[in-house]
């Protein structure tokens, strides 16, 4: 709006890039791009057969609950593995909210829990088999462009711009970002062709689209990547434990 403060503008905005590529940098470490790959590969599966014949889900109901309850059970497991950034889920809590309002001690319930938990299970594998047949390699560069905050909008401030982008989006972004140009909203990745696809496909509220090898950066300030930090890095904690800030 005012380009003759560009140059008064310029040594500013260049100290805020610098402090974003370091918050970048501090980030990435915690983002398992295995667990990138995990998520596009979840995504991207189509809805499984479910088995409402089996008699251990009998404690359900009528074959219509135990449908509902197995797709919902579906649904909850795929949207949680999708979206997170470091490939895990949570079985127990799923398959909880299947058994929600059963009780513990009717007849069958153990049964129901436990084929529920091995149902689980399989999709996991079978999401393990997709992403191990899976090129890790980022080859693909994708041009993402960050939505326009009007000035009705408030996002949330712990997110800023960035806001209702989920958390697979946000790893993807930590992980692969090569270039970025803040001010005009413009990034470049350069990720494995099964997080692109992802992207391309999905990627609301980022606009996503291919760039060519040739394509040349905005502003060259290209990162190094980071390698992902490992349970027990720091110390002998038990892999469960989690700080209450997270």
């Amino acid at each position: 709006m005012f380009p003759w403060l560009a140059v008064w503008a310029k040594s500013k905005l260049t100290a805020k890039k610098h402090h974003l590529e370091e918050l970048r940098g501090q980030a990435a470490p915690f983002v398992d791009p295995t667990g990138l790959l995990t998520g596009a590969a979840v995504a991207g599966m189509s809805e499984p057969e479910l088995p409402v014949s089996d008699p251990a889900f009998g404690t359900l109901g009528k074959s219509g609950d135990i449908d509902k309850g197995l797709t919902a059970l579906s649904r909850g497991w795929q949207r949680e593995a999708a979206h997170s950034w470091n490939g895990s889920t949570r079985p127990s809590y799923v398959v909880a909210n299947l058994m929600h309002g059963i009780r513990s001690n009717r007849k069958g319930y153990d049964q129901a829990r436990e084929a529920a938990e091995l149902l689980v299970a399989s999709w996991a594998e079978h999401t393990r088999s997709a992403v191990a047949a899976a090129d890790p390699a980022p080859t693909q560069l994708v041009k993402v462009t960050l939505p326009e905050i009007k000035e009705k909008t408030a996002p949330r401030p712990e997110h800023g711009f960035l806001n209702d982008v989920d958390s697979w989006t946000l790893g993807v972004l930590v992980t692969h970002l090569t270039d970025a140009d803040w001010g005009r909203r413009t990034l470049t990745l350069r990720a494995p062709a099964l997080v692109a696809e992802r992207l391309f496909t999905k990627s609301w509220p980022l606009a996503c689209e291919p760039l060519a090898d040739d394509t040349e950066p905005a502003n060259g300030d290209a990162h190094h990547p980071t390698s992902h930090i490992q349970p027990g890095v720091f110390d002998d904690t038990p892999t469960g434990w989690a700080p209450a800030c997270c």
